[in-house]
């Protein structure tokens, strides 16, 4: 029966370590600027970790954050306190998302010589960073009144 546990466990972890593998080649194409190559590799990491793992896993929610998906935000939601970290992070890589989409959107429509600009596009990027800005303010607005509290506690 340990053996099987053992066997179990440790192909999980060769999974989970080619999943990884993809994430960073995901991570070396975006770098390079090869958003195909991006997106191929970010999705076959996030395909193996949805399979062994579930779609709600909160260890999923970072491939779905590297994809731009809203997913990730919900997972960390539903999982985390509002004010976490990893909270934060999703809502600003959502909001590079859509500043993304809208510079795309410019790029394309200058190459085309039209010069309409996608408002949409701006108005759910800014409105993003507005959350983000929020959102590290009641954080560190909590941490502040954490740390007094705990001083006058100690006085």
């Amino acid at each position: 029966m340990n053996l099987e546990i053992f066997i179990l466990l440790n192909n999980l972890f060769i999974l989970i370590r080619v999943a990884s593998s993809y994430n960073n080649l995901g991570g070396i194409y975006d770098n390079k600027e090869e958003y195909d190559k991006v997106i191929e590799y970010y999705e076959k990491s996030l395909k193996i970790l949805q399979d062994k793992l579930g779609s709600d896993h909160i260890d999923i929610a970072a491939s779905y954050n590297n994809l731009g998906l809203e997913k990730s935000l919900k997972i960390y939601l539903n999982k985390l306190e509002p004010d976490d970290i990893a909270v934060t992070v999703s809502y600003n890589c959502l909001g590079f998302v859509y500043e993304n989409k809208a510079k795309t959107i410019l790029r394309l429509n200058n190459q085309r010589g039209i010069h309409i600009v996608p408002f949409w596009a701006l108005i759910q990027y800014h409105e993003y960073v507005c959350h983000i800005i929020e959102t590290m303010y009641f954080i560190s607005h909590k941490l502040l009144v954490q740390d007094l509290l705990k001083s006058f506690v100690e006085y």
